[in-house]
C-alpha cells in the first residue's frame, strides 16, 4: 500500500500538503453532492431522517430528566411541539403525529415510554418500525444513530416483551 495522494493548496500564498481525497470530499460537499452519504438514506422514503429524528429528541429527554423517559405518549408529542417546526422540517414531516410514522410501513414506530421503556433502553434503543420493509426494520438508538436491520439482526436486537 503506498502513501495516499496528496494536492497543493494554496492560502494567501502559503502552501500545504492535503490529502486528494479530502480535498475532493470538500468540493463535492460544497457543490451539494455530500460526502459518504449513503444510498439507502436517499431512497428509505424519509424513514431514516424521521427516525433519527426521533430517538435525538427522545436521548435529550432522556439526558436532560435524569434518565427518565416520558411518562406517556402525550409527554414526548409536547416535547416535540415544543421543539418547533425545525424539527418536523428536518424529518420531512408536516406534523408530529406524521413525524411518529414510518413512511416506509405506514405504521407508528414502536417507542415504549414510562417503566416500560426500560426494556428499549437497557438496549441502546429508543424506537424501531414495527413491520418495517423489503425484509429490514429501522432502528433508532440512543446515540442517535439509525440501523436498517435484517430480520436476524432484528431478532436479536429487540428484546422480547
Amino acid at each position: 500500500m503506498g502513501a495516499p495522494k496528496v494536492s497543493w493548496c494554496t492560502n494567501g500564498g502559503n502552501r500545504r500538503l492535503v490529502p486528494t481525497g479530502l480535498l475532493l470530499c470538500v468540493v463535492v460537499s460544497f457543490l451539494g453532492g455530500g460526502c459518504g452519504a449513503s444510498p439507502q438514506a436517499a431512497s428509505d422514503g424519509g424513514g431514516i431522517a424521521r427516525l433519527t429524528v426521533v430517538a435525538k429528541q427522545y436521548a435529550g429527554y432522556l439526558n436532560t430528566h435524569q434518565n427518565h423517559p416520558p411518562a406517556n405518549e402525550a409527554e414526548f408529542k409536547k416535547l416535540l411541539t415544543d421543539a418547533g417546526s425545525a424539527i418536523l422540517k428536518k424529518a420531512g414531516a408536516n406534523t408530529v403525529d406524521e413525524l411518529l410514522v414510518s413512511p416506509r410501513d405506514g405504521q407508528p414506530f414502536v417507542i415504549e415510554y414510562g417503566a416500560a421503556a426500560g426494556r428499549l433502553i437497557d438496549h441502546g434503543i429508543i424506537a424501531y418500525e414495527r413491520t418495517g420493509k423489503d425484509g429490514t426494520h429501522l432502528i433508532g438508538y440512543r446515540l442517535g444513530y439509525v440501523e436498517a436491520a435484517d430480520a436476524d439482526k432484528f431478532r436479536t436486537a429487540i428484546p422480547k416483551p
